[in-house]
């Protein structure tokens, strides 16, 4: 079976920038809060996009993209970065931003799926299918 050289190496990218925003989140959920800049407003829509973020990197990333093993993922991650806030000691978890979370990759995986799907129908339309 041959292998998309291409399709390789578009995955191998995504995984790179998957992985630097995914660090990026973590550095700034760890950080005391006095380094942050104060977005107490829109500490939950931050968190939303944030997660929407990181799951729209991810995505791509997949060979065989799914939203709900990306999803899950992203969520369990999540869920660690409160548990290590709570036990920082300057830091607090918070269900609420979990929650937050978990919103910002529903969004996202259903912006996928939506996506995709007006992709995949372009594609047949173009090709004649």
């Amino acid at each position: 079976m041959l292998k998309d050289r291409a399709a390789e190496h578009r995955q191998f990218y995504w995984r790179l920038v998957f992985a630097a925003a995914a660090l990026g989140t973590a550095w700034l959920s760890l950080v005391p809060v006095t380094v942050l800049p104060d977005v107490s407003v829109w500490d939950k829509l931050s968190h939303a996009l944030t997660y929407a973020t990181l799951m729209l990197l991810l995505l791509p990333s997949m060979a065989m993209p799914r939203t709900s093993v990306a999803g899950s993922w992203l969520m369990l991650y999540g869920v660690v970065i409160e548990f290590a806030q709570a036990a920082s000691g300057f830091r607090t978890g918070d269900w609420r931003d979990a929650l937050a979370n978990l919103c910002g990759i529903l969004v996202a995986g259903l912006l996928w799926r939506v996506f995709s799907a007006l992709r995949s129908k372009t594609l047949r339309v173009d090709t004649g299918n």
